[in-house]
């Protein structure tokens, strides 16, 4: 059924197109006036206009309705309508934003975090298992190993070194929570906007609806959770696309809905891309292979968490956790046990005893 009057009206309250600057006619309208607009009315006029301005679904909508490009004209047609329908992420276009996400300062307010030495590094932490279509196989993998394989693909690309925690694997402090939901909303991710909220003991998270892609071809699943995690992780790390403080981008990754045809998982060449070159530098993260695009997820983005007990010179034990990473995790005999060996910093190392132990 198509969208109602009143229901478009809501649409652009609910994603924040009242507060586009560049439609000043729509700025000042309140929740309480609402029932009291019309589509004839000059603040939805602006409102629909700042909406056609920045979803390119419009524009794909008009040649199949009208056979002609699109027209920023503020009117509710059957392509605007019918843009709302597509598929979105729930986060508003304008409005709503946390913090001063305008304030990218070049090195990133994600740099050195979680151990990185000279580059950045995240944390997601998965709160619950994949929904069963993600759990599939495909290619040797499961399709939910896959996403997030080229997730910290197109990250690593950048300079962003993600570590996704599944349910069983969780240890230490996390950046981030990502969650499955089953829910009525008409959404398929949801993200809070992080800014210096890197190492906060309240991690920023995203939502992602499960039903999404049921059914479908397993490399379009793949390839349509790749750009919603990279899309709602994105947000979560604070990134900002348009000149005017808006959260979505009109074309690429960071566009608010997902169509039909999607874009490419990678960072490059993407409108959203100097988000991604401010944040974290641009360039990939120690370690990266850019040879083989196609290649099984590797073990780097598997974590297994360790809890190890230093012994110092005084017979004094010390506890700690650290996530252990590399081709030992998936390849090689696990390790446990104890054993002795220098550990400190610098050019006189402490000689220690530790213990390492795995986390199942």
């Amino acid at each position: 059924m198509a969208l109602t009057d009143r229901d478009v009206i809501n649409f652009l309250w609910t994603y924040g197109h009242f507060c586009n600057p560049r439609f000043p006619r729509a700025m000042g309208v309140t929740e309480a006036d609402l029932p009291l607009l019309t589509p004839a009315a000059p603040a939805v006029q602006d409102a629909l206009m700042s909406y056609q301005a920045l979803e390119p679904q419009v524009a794909a909508f008009c040649d199949e309705y009208h056979a002609r490009p699109l027209q920023i004209d503020g009117e509710i047609g059957p392509a605007t309508r019918a843009a709302m329908e597509v598929p979105r992420c729930g986060h508003p276009d304008y409005g709503a934003m946390e913090g001063d996400i305008i304030a990218e300062a070049g090195s990133g307010n994600w740099l050195g975090c979680h151990g990185a030495d000279g580059f950045h590094r995240a944390v997601v932490r998965v709160m619950n298992s994949p929904p069963s279509h993600l759990l599939s196989m495909h290619n040797g993998r499961t399709i939910w190993e896959w996403v997030k394989y080229y997730i910290w693909r197109a990250n690593a690309e950048m300079g962003c070194d993600l570590i996704f925690q599944d349910p069983g694997q969780h240890s230490g402090r996390h950046n981030m929570t990502w969650s499955f939901v089953n829910t009525a909303a008409s959404w398929i991710g949801l993200a809070i906007i992080g800014s210096n909220r890197v190492c906060s003991s309240d991690p920023i998270w995203s939502r992602y609806q499960s039903r999404w892609m049921r059914g479908a071809a397993a490399a379009r699943v793949i390839h349509g959770w790749v750009i919603l995690g990279m899309h709602e992780l994105a947000h979560n790390m604070g990134w900002m696309y348009h000149v005017l403080r808006g959260a979505h981008a009109s074309s690429g990754i960071m566009a608010p809905a997902i169509g039909g045809n999607l874009p490419p998982m990678t960072w490059r060449g993407d409108p959203a891309e100097r988000g991604a070159v401010m944040h974290f530098g641009g360039k990939p993260i120690p370690g990266f292979d850019d040879h083989d695009p196609d290649a099984p997820p590797r073990e780097e983005i598997e974590t297994w968490g360790w809890t190890m007990t230093l012994t110092d010179a005084e017979g004094k034990q010390h506890d700690y956790e650290m996530t252990m990473r590399g081709s030992r995790v998936m390849v090689g005999s696990p390790m446990y046990g104890t054993f002795s060996g220098d550990w400190g910093k610098g050019k006189v190392p402490n000689r220690h005893q530790v213990i390492v132990q795995p986390r199942m």
